[in-house]
């Protein structure tokens, strides 16, 4: 039996930035990866819904529902799925999503495709400062998102930095690290935000397609390539404590950084910077499109391995 017509591409997971997202999707199913190694499986089917006492038509709603994991090593674990499904559409589906997903394996890290982003711009300058969001087309831009970028989830505290003397951490003991940064980016882009749709182009230059203020005065004016911060953020600053905290947020983000497409010096210092935490470098590094220094790469996956076998004989030793 033939395969279904499929698509494949990845996704930048924004605001916070944690990386991208592999897809693999058919007209049934798609199957989704953040490390290109385990896939969370999704059907996508028609459920129709009845108001309970109702004698009207029911209301039909098509959605997506997760009803296993997959990796090559492991296999598929099933989940509980929705009791309207129908079964044999599920286990067809399924079959041939993990037939792509053996045959796509080569192809990771599949290439990005939210070629459209917002922006925060610089108030003064009129220059792009940090990533929100992005999507596939002009179709899926939202309007109404709000013009707030976040460096880290609050969950996540292991976000440090040496930007700051003694004096100045003891003056602002009650801020974390990623506050101060969203401070900084606060104050360089100054209320009411200025947000900006843009459409990337071919050669990296962008075109601005929205202004999410809603008005159109900047509407098809080009942004050359240079001003986009590649690492999402820009580490132009003026202050030398601000420039170093953005270095240090950088060298944090390296194992997750290295995912996008970037110039072989900034491949280069993240790879020196991600080698400092090499169990992220072991999770992340499929997704990694080029890689600098091979030899780096190898050791930094060796000391990740003896970690976790450190970690496991921890476990087992009894008390």
């Amino acid at each position: 039996m033939p395969l279904p017509e499929f698509k494949f591409h990845a996704q930048r997971l924004l605001n916070p930035f944690q990386g991208t997202a592999q897809i693999v999707e058919t007209s049934q199913a798609r199957a989704i990866s953040t490390d290109g190694l385990n896939w969370r499986i999704h059907i996508r089917s028609d459920i129709y819904k009845m108001p309970w006492g109702s004698l009207a038509v029911p209301a039909q709603n098509q959605r997506h529902f997760v009803c296993g994991l997959w990796s090559r090593s492991e296999g598929l674990a099933r989940l509980p799925i929705h009791p309207d499904l129908y079964q044999e559409h599920v286990e067809q589906s399924v079959a041939d999503l993990i037939t792509l997903l053996h045959q796509l394996q080569a192809d990771i890290p599949f290439p990005l495709q939210d070629r459209f982003e917002l922006w925060l711009f610089d108030s003064k300058r009129e220059q792009p400062v940090a990533l929100i969001a992005s999507c596939q087309s002009q179709e899926e831009i939202d309007i109404s998102k709000r013009l707030e970028w976040y460096p880290a989830t609050r969950a996540d505290t292991t976000f440090i930095t040496s930007a700051f003397s003694a004096d100045q951490q003891r003056a602002t003991i009650r801020l974390s690290a990623q506050d101060l940064l969203q401070n900084a980016v606060r104050q360089r882009c100054n209320r009411p935000y200025a947000g900006y749709w843009i459409t990337r182009q071919a050669d990296a230059s962008g075109i601005i397609v929205h202004d999410q203020r809603g008005q159109p005065d900047r509407r098809n004016e080009l942004i050359a390539a240079e001003h986009f911060p590649a690492c999402l953020l820009t580490d132009d600053w003026r202050d030398a404590e601000t420039a170093r905290l953005v270095a240090d947020f950088h060298a944090w983000q390296a194992p997750l950084l290295l995912m996008l497409p970037l110039a072989d010096s900034q491949r280069r210092d993240l790879e020196i910077h991600a080698a400092r935490q090499p169990l992220l470098v072991h999770r992340y590094h499929r997704l990694y499109p080029h890689i600098h220094d091979p030899e780096l790469l190898r050791k930094v996956l060796v000391e990740a391995v003896l970690r976790q076998a450190d970690t496991t004989r921890g476990r087992d030793i009894p008390r």
